[in-house]
C-alpha cells in the first residue's frame, strides 16, 4: 500500500468513525430516555386523571367497541373500566413507538460500521431486545410498576416496524458501497 493509498484509507476510516460518533449520540440520547421513562412510578405515567377531567366513564364506555382480553395476569376490559383500558391501549402504542424509533437509530447508528446489512439488522435486533429486557427489569425495581414478559414482545413488534422502515437506508447504503 503506497502513501496515497494509506492516506485515502485513514481518510474513509475517519469519516465512517466521525460518522459512527454522531449517530450513536441519538442512539444513547434515545435509550436514556428510555432507561428515564421505565425508572418513573406509575403515577408520574398514569394518563387517568387526565381523560377523567375530560370525558365521564359512561361517555367513554359507550364510544369504546365491547374488548376482553388477558395480558399477563391481569384482565382488560373496555367496558367495566373504560380509563384503564384507553390508558393501557396508550401504553402498549407507547411501547411500539418508543421501539420503533430504537431500531430506527440503531440502525443508523450502525451504518457507517463496514459489516453487511444483515449484521447490522441481526446488531440492532439484538440491541434493542437487550434494551427491552433492561427496561423491564428496571420496572422491576420502581414502585408502583410491574414488568411483563409480554412488554418484550410489544416491544419487538416496534423493533420489526422500525426495522421494516430502516430498509430503504440499508439498501441505499448497500448498493452505493457494496456491502
Amino acid at each position: 500500500m503506497n502513501g496515497q493509498q494509506r492516506r485515502s484509507w485513514n481518510n474513509r476510516s475517519a469519516k465512517r468513525l466521525i460518522r459512527l460518533i454522531v449517530w450513536m449520540l441519538p442512539l444513547l440520547m434515545w435509550t436514556g430516555l428510555i432507561f428515564h421513562l421505565s425508572s418513573q412510578t406509575y403515577q408520574q405515567q398514569t394518563i387517568i386523571p387526565w381523560l377523567m377531567k375530560r370525558v365521564d366513564p359512561l361517555t367513554l364506555s359507550m364510544k369504546l367497541p365491547d374488548v376482553e382480553f388477558q395480558y399477563g395476569d391481569k384482565l382488560v376490559h373496555s367496558k367495566t373500566k373504560p380509563y384503564e383500558f384507553v390508558e393501557f391501549i396508550f401504553r402498549k402504542a407507547a411501547h411500539v413507538f418508543v421501539y420503533t424509533i430504537l431500531s430506527i437509530v440503531s440502525v443508523m447508528a450502525f451504518r457507517p460500521l463496514p459489516i453487511r446489512a444483515w449484521w447490522k439488522v441481526l446488531l440492532a435486533i439484538g440491541l434493542c431486545l437487550s434494551l427491552s429486557i433492561v427496561d423491564e427489569l428496571i420496572q422491576s425495581t420502581t414502585s408502583s410498576r410491574t414488568p411483563q414478559q409480554e412488554d418484550i414482545l410489544v416491544d419487538l413488534s416496534g423493533v420489526l416496524v422500525g426495522l421494516l422502515l430502516s430498509i430503504p437506508l440499508l439498501s441505499s447504503r448497500v448498493h452505493r458501497e457494496g456491502s
